[in-house]
């Protein structure tokens, strides 16, 4: 059993050196992409397809962050924290929403990413006020 504990251990650092890896790429990838925008828009500071792109990834960065967070919470205190998770669930759908190109989709999508967000957020609210009664 304890060479299970340690192989588990291992596999969670590596994804954690992954992660970090991954997301300071993506950091920097979307530093150049900005800075990139910036210069070749001169009319502009930004073009609007270009905004959408970047804040996409930006949100990505940020999903890794959060997901970074839980794993190290996860080393700490040997638990999954519930509300790290439906953060980075909520963090996930603003970012489809905000990315999401509205002419071409359907209205039952529409309708299933409101009802997501309607019982993510939920769920996160009733974690919260019970956390706070305990």
């Amino acid at each position: 059993m304890q060479i299970i504990k340690q192989f588990e251990k291992v596999i969670i650092w590596g994804l954690v050196l992954l992660l970090a890896l991954v997301i300071a790429l993506s950091l920097i990838q979307v530093t150049m992409n900005l800075i990139g925008d910036i210069i070749s828009t001169p009319e502009q500071l930004i073009a609007l397809d270009s905004l959408f792109d970047i804040l996409s990834s930006i949100f990505m960065v940020l999903i890794g962050i959060e997901l970074l967070e839980t794993v190290k919470l996860y080393l700490q205190a040997k638990g999954l924290h519930v509300e790290l998770i439906l953060d980075v669930a909520l963090i996930a759908l603003a970012r489809k929403v905000i990315v999401m190109d509205y002419t071409g989709t359907d209205w039952r999508t529409l309708m299933a990413i409101a009802a997501m967000i309607l019982c993510l957020g939920t769920a996160r609210y009733l974690k919260a006020a019970r956390s706070r009664n305990d």
